[in-house]
């Protein structure tokens, strides 16, 4: 990718779309020091040809900054890492040349790196064998619509909410091992970043009852984070966080609460679930049916070995279907599959890595472990050519 992009193409560049929105914070900070982004018409006149994300909202004639800011300090080491580069090399330094959409490349890939080294921890910690999960990690990446938003489109949230989910899993499931607090600080503060990221990130909290699905583990959390010690070390790693979206509205509308998404919303009663799903123009089980197999044989599987996990898991995808299929853009713009499904990667990976378990503990010569590997080896060819 680095080697064929053209990063001064206009429509090449790396920070468009969505990300034109979320990188924005830096900038405007940073170097122009201009919450109202008067810097933009500039800066688009310069590298975008006037092709460019319209993200700015008038809240009681100010302008606002529809996104939160989670994903832009994620960004932050990145901006950093070319802010310098443009120095030494005497580059321009205006947050948009050559050498900032680089490195925004580069830390897409970083991202990606960290969410998949989290994600191998996880299984490991949930007792899969190396094996499995290493093909567990090269079946998701290749044959789900996660390939697509990692070379070809950098410019969405997901690979970085992939990451940051399960990283905060990890931690997690490290504190459950050892009984260290120090993993759950961690957790939380990640939780924290996940919220500020996207508001339907919530949703994350139910993936953590899927994979630990005990009361009594939640219950003896609490009771030890509500000693005073413990609770403030909470206060210290999730409410600086979370001030982050309410200061940057303050400082950009005079206002503490702003709806940032102007007309932009959820119908509820009108959800488009077999669009979402099965429609044509972007069903995510159409385009990415690899998910549809896991999901069919992977809870075939964990309702024999653990039926309250299924109806968990069966719970948990109900209602993401349901909430994102109920957004006012269903579709999610142009791309491939549902995007916003790749958030939870982590889900399929652990249906999947049951599913390489029991094909694995039939037998070599057994039939179905020759289907499902030919099923898996099919779809993630199909993806690549789809």
């Amino acid at each position: 990718l680095l080697i064929s992009k053209d990063f001064n193409n206009p429509n090449q560049r790396s920070i468009t779309g969505d990300a034109e929105a979320y990188y924005a914070y830096l900038p405007a900070i940073i170097i122009y020091h201009d919450l109202d982004y008067n810097f933009l018409s500039e800066v688009n006149k310069k590298y975008y040809a006037d092709n460019t994300k319209d993200f700015l909202i008038d809240f009681q004639g100010e302008k606002v900054n529809k996104t939160f800011p989670g994903i832009a300090l994620l960004y932050l080491p990145f901006f950093l890492i070319a802010h310098v580069l443009t120095f030494l090399f005497g580059a321009e330094m205006d947050g948009y040349s050559s050498i900032y959409q680089v490195c925004f490349t580069i830390g897409h890939f970083v991202y990606l790196l960290l969410g998949l080294m989290a994600m191998q921890k996880v299984l490991l910690q949930l007792s899969f064998s190396k094996q499995i999960t290493n093909w567990v990690l090269l079946i998701i990446v290749l044959g789900t619509n996660m390939f697509f938003y990692v070379v070809f489109d950098q410019s969405v949230t997901h690979i970085h909410n992939f990451f940051l989910i399960n990283y905060c899993l990890l931690n997690i499931l490290k504190h459950r091992e050892s009984g260290t607090l120090k993993f759950i600080y961690t957790a939380l503060f990640t939780l924290a970043l996940i919220g500020i990221t996207r508001p339907t990130n919530v949703l994350v909290i139910g993936l953590i009852i899927f994979f630990i699905p005990t009361v009594s583990f939640y219950r003896e959390l609490l009771q030890r984070l509500f000693q005073l010690k413990p609770f403030i070390m909470v206060v210290l790693s999730t409410v600086p966080l979370f001030l982050i979206p309410f200061i940057l509205w303050k400082l950009q509308t005079g206002h503490w609460v702003v709806y940032s998404y102007g007309d932009e919303g959820f119908d509820f009663k009108h959800p488009e679930i077999f669009n979402f799903l099965l429609s044509y123009f972007k069903g995510w089980w159409l385009y990415t049916p690899l998910a549809l197999i896991i999901l069919l044989l992977g809870f075939g599987i964990l309702w024999k070995q653990n039926k309250k996990q299924f109806v968990i898991g069966i719970t948990l995808f109900a209602v993401l279907v349901y909430v994102f299929s109920s957004w006012w853009c269903w579709y999610y713009g142009a791309g491939m599959s549902q995007r916003v499904m790749i958030d939870y990667t982590i889900v399929l990976a652990y249906l999947l890595g049951l599913i390489l378990m029991k094909a694995q503990h039939l037998g070599k010569r057994s039939w179905p472990l020759y289907l499902v590997v030919t099923l898996l080896v099919f779809f993630m060819f199909f993806k690549q050519f789809r």
